[in-house]
């Protein structure tokens, strides 16, 4: 099956910080969102739309290299590279609220991906074989297969 192409207008260019990492981006409700990567240096961050300076950030653990992210709800979710760890802040004030295991434990460089049906968010992880319902507001994880939707 081949690719969809698609075609874009560029609306803006905005500086971005060249000693940012990025791994995932993602905005929502005109906030965007990204997430850098690097031992030691990974963070979830706020950046403006306006002139790409940063507005927040939160660390995450200089163990762990930050990967994708996808927002869920009321939350952001930060996947990491091979720690097998997906950290789960709120998107208000970045208050870390949960940490989750990964399966496999390897995170790769493909976004997270989540289609939402409320109050459940059905998020697809990067290896595309595995998905899960993960309710909106308490994330408590069911393993499903793609054929058991």
């Amino acid at each position: 099956m081949a690719s969809k192409s698609f075609t874009y207008d560029l609306i803006k260019s905005i500086d971005h910080d060249p000693q940012a990492f990025t791994q995932g981006l993602e905005i929502d409700e005109g906030i965007m969102y990204e997430s850098t990567g690097l031992y030691g240096h990974s963070q979830l961050r706020e950046i403006s739309t306006t002139d790409g300076s940063l507005i927040r950030s939160v660390d995450l653990p200089s163990t762990v290299f930050g990967e994708g992210l996808t927002v869920t709800g009321q939350t952001v979710l930060v996947l990491t590279w091979k720690s097998g760890i997906i950290f789960e802040f709120e998107k208000d004030n970045f208050t870390q609220v949960g940490e989750h295991s990964l399966e496999g434990k390897d995170g790769v460089s493909a976004p997270l991906t989540t289609v939402y049906s409320y109050p459940m968010a059905l998020t697809y992880f990067p290896s595309g074989t595995r998905k899960r319902w993960i309710p909106l507001g308490v994330l408590s994880w069911e393993k499903r297969t793609k054929s058991g939707i």
